[in-house]
């Protein structure tokens, strides 16, 4: 079955140069509330290290937003540190 939540092409997280956006998403996960109640993505940041989840950022950035990102592991480890988890 296929989910139009699962799309990420044209997302505004995926269009972000920064991948800060995705990375975030990655790290603490979110939440999606649509007509028929929430559609909740887990977090992955404790299962992840840095260099892992700037490789997931960079990759879905470039592959569904079309832009070249390049978010580095310190990106991602000072976003792991303004994020409660």
């Amino acid at each position: 079955m296929l989910s139009s939540y699962a799309t990420l092409t044209g997302a505004r997280a995926v269009n972000d140069p920064s991948a800060t956006n995705v990375a975030q998403i990655v790290i603490s996960g979110m939440t999606r509330m649509s007509a028929s109640g929430p559609v909740p993505m887990l977090a992955f940041g404790a299962a992840y290290s840095d260099v892992e989840i700037a490789a997931v950022a960079n990759c879905v950035t470039e592959r569904f937003g079309g832009v070249a990102s390049r978010i580095q592991p310190d990106g991602i480890r000072l976003l792991r540190s303004q994020t409660s988890q």
